[in-house]
């Protein structure tokens, strides 16, 4: 369960993202006559399906999260402090 510490939101808990990804494309349509050949197709990358986990930088976004953090990072940080 996540609690509030002004200015951030601190959660601890797994979150719903991405798991294995694909790539797609799709052909734009009604694009502007004379644009240059090939950019009607769009390719992208989408989620194949999802799965539970603590939040990690490194491939979402996590706001309040450093990038290429995790949380785990964080907590052992934290208590290592506590410790000194």
């Amino acid at each position: 369960i996540s609690h509030w510490q002004f200015p951030y939101k601190v959660s601890t808990h797994p979150v719903c993202v991405h798991g294995e990804r694909k790539h797609a494309s799709v052909k734009l349509r009604q694009c502007d006559p004379g644009v240059e050949p090939g950019t009607e197709i769009y390719h992208y990358v989408e989620a194949a399906n999802c799965k539970c986990q603590v939040c990690s930088s490194e491939d979402t976004s996590c706001e309040w999260l450093p990038q290429d953090s995790s949380l785990i990072g964080g907590l052992i940080k934290e208590e290592s402090d506590e410790i000194e």
